[in-house]
């Protein structure tokens, strides 16, 4: 590759893997017996899912003893900041990371820019389109959210290319660290916080996160949930992230459309990473739908549009009210689980949807089911829950019809994970929702408390799936 920001086109796709079509899941009276459990049993069910290094890893194992060039500008402040923070924190009994030097001289160079920050928009940005693809700047970007991408590109480096994938996972912990005091500094109580390098140190700050997340150790898990997310949280809220919405149409030109566009989507991802650990982990949300009085996430062809004129040309042609998302997702879910008659798909307040909302909404559906799980109330709410997946079942059948006739390869211009862990969360949602209703599952260990590692959730769904 010899353009990471504007890569070659994609490969062609190899064959999906097996799983039920839109006929075999539909309708919901055999979606379970066409259930593609493995969905949720192995590494999808993570994104990025990684496990620790193993007990005989060794950091020299990886230091090549070659000399390489020196790194340039901003590649040397990864590295030294890196080795300071390593240095500081090594006295401090709840820190565990490791660090290499020379490893590090050999990990963050130019080449290897190159391929992770190719693969970060290949891969990551599919599923996480936090970042303005088109007008990012390997010159401008921070140092945190340069790091960020390192990560998140090396975990889906080519085949070929893993060789420094191991090494580079050898500074997650340090890394976490680093973006999160970076983070903490800009959001000084009392000061004013906003610009560019706000929301980079949001953007890294939450990428780096879902990384860690994804990965199968405890103690990260708990430290994610606990310390990491809280302040992603608060740092939301307090740029009112949650409430972002574009001006009326034609008020803003293409950069601020940008602009407030990258705010929404931090705001949005956060969410959504709350929601997730949320049904995974038996723990409350920390973010309510109440709060979500902003815009869904604008539709891909504005958010990828190459240029000003590519996003007026995209705008002519589907109309000036493209640019303005016609509710929230509050409103969208009042929809969903409201008493009155669904009157048609036609008239739901959200227009055009797409995968990616469909995939917010299941999700904030999991919020209310596990919420309602943990108070007691899946009794008394559960028909006003099943309604809502019903309704959202319906909604998926027509957005997935109508990608798969427009000729577009479906993954690709929805995001795998959207794609194809979707449906399943409505059907584990339907069976979560019944069981609590009749509490048939109670004993079950996913249900006696907060858990950190996925074992419970795995065995609660084996269980789901052939009771």
């Amino acid at each position: 590759m010899t353009d990471p920001i504007h890569p070659d086109p994609p490969p062609v796709p190899e064959p999906a893997p097996p799983h039920p079509t839109d006929q075999d899941i539909y309708p919901l009276s055999i979606f379970p017996d066409n259930l593609n459990l493995s969905l949720f049993l192995d590494d999808r069910f993570c994104p990025w899912s990684l496990s620790h290094p193993p007990d005989d890893f060794s950091l020299e194992q990886w230091t090549d003893p070659v000399p390489t060039p020196p790194p340039e500008p901003t590649l040397t402040e990864i590295i030294t900041s890196l080795h300071a923070l390593h240095t500081t924190l090594g006295t401090d009994p709840s820190y565990n990371g490791t660090f290499s030097l020379p490893l590090a001289r050999r990990v963050f160079t130019p080449a290897n820019r190159a391929l992770f920050v190719g693969r970060y928009f290949r891969s990551t940005h599919r599923e996480f389109p936090l970042t303005h693809r088109p007008s990012f700047d390997l010159a401008t970007i921070s140092p945190g959210l340069l790091l960020a991408f390192f990560l998140c590109g090396s975990v889906h480096a080519a085949a070929g290319s893993r060789a420094a994938v191991p090494s580079t996972r050898a500074f997650l912990r340090v890394a976490e660290e680093y973006v999160f005091r970076k983070l903490a500094e800009l959001m000084v109580p009392g000061e004013e916080a906003e610009g560019s390098e706000v929301y980079e140190a949001l953007q890294a700050a939450l990428l780096v996160h879902c990384t860690q997340f994804a990965l199968q150790g405890v103690e990260t898990r708990e430290r994610n949930r606990t310390v990491r997310l809280p302040a992603l949280v608060a740092a939301v809220r307090r740029l009112g992230l949650l409430g972002v919405r574009h001006g009326e149409e034609g008020a803003e030109g293409w950069r601020g459309f940008v602009g407030r566009e990258m705010r929404l989507r931090i705001g949005a991802w956060t969410l959504l990473a709350d929601w997730q650990q949320c049904g995974m982990f038996r723990v409350p949300p920390l973010m309510a739908i109440s709060e979500l009085t902003g815009d869904f996430p604008c539709v891909p062809s504005l958010w990828e549009a190459e240029s000003e004129e590519e996003f007026n040309a995209t705008v002519a042609a589907k109309g000036p009210s493209v640019r303005k998302r016609s509710c929230s997702i509050r409103q969208a879910m009042e929809a969903l689980m409201a008493d009155a008659t669904w009157p048609s798909i036609e008239q739901f307040p959200l227009r055009n949807p797409t995968v990616h909302d469909l995939h917010f909404l299941i999700y904030a559906i999991h919020s209310v089911v596990g919420s309602a799980g943990l108070m007691g109330l899946l009794p008394v709410s559960g028909g006003a829950l099943l309604r809502a997946t019903t309704r959202w079942e319906q909604l998926w059948r027509q957005v997935t019809s109508v990608l798969a006739a427009s000729g577009e390869d479906v993954r690709y211009m929805a995001g795998t994970m959207s794609h194809y862990l979707s449906p399943e969360m409505c059907w584990l949602a339907r069976k979560l929702i019944k069981g609590g209703m009749d509490g048939r599952f109670e004993a079950l260990e996913y249900y006696q408390g907060v858990h950190y590692s996925l074992d419970p959730l795995h065995a609660l769904i084996k269980k789901l799936k052939d009771p």
